[in-house]
């Protein structure tokens, strides 16, 4: 069983996640907001982190390259999962070392839990 932190200011969203990762064993915690998340990671310590680009209060990038940038949360695998689909952000998700960047809309959640398999 692994942890997994989901990052997703829409609430609905968030819990379909949650409940998804949880029906495979895992233990899934959920933050709205950038700085609860950054909070919750030093407690939870997940394996791995889903985290959305725009959440309120600091943006998914600001919380990316804060815990990329801290020894003790370096470590953790951090997959992007967002609407915004602009290359420019893609480009800048990548230059703070997330580890993968998917767009929702592309994707079911069953597709996703596929592709996100790998950084588990």
């Amino acid at each position: 069983m692994k942890k997994i932190l989901i990052v997703e200011d829409e609430k609905d969203i968030a819990q379909l996640y949650a409940e998804s990762f949880e029906s495979d064993g895992h233990d899934v915690k959920v933050c709205y907001d950038g700085r609860e998340a950054l909070k919750v990671v030093l407690e939870f310590k997940p394996d791995l982190i889903i985290l959305d680009i725009q959440l309120p209060g600091m943006s998914g990038i600001e919380v990316l390259k804060i815990l990329k940038q801290d020894q003790l949360t370096s470590g953790i695998k951090i997959v992007m999962l967002t609407n915004v689909s602009d290359v420019n952000f893609v480009n800048l998700g990548f230059a703070e070392k997330c580890d993968a960047y998917f767009i929702k809309n592309i994707y079911t959640i069953p597709q996703l839990k596929e592709e996100i398999k790998q950084y588990l």
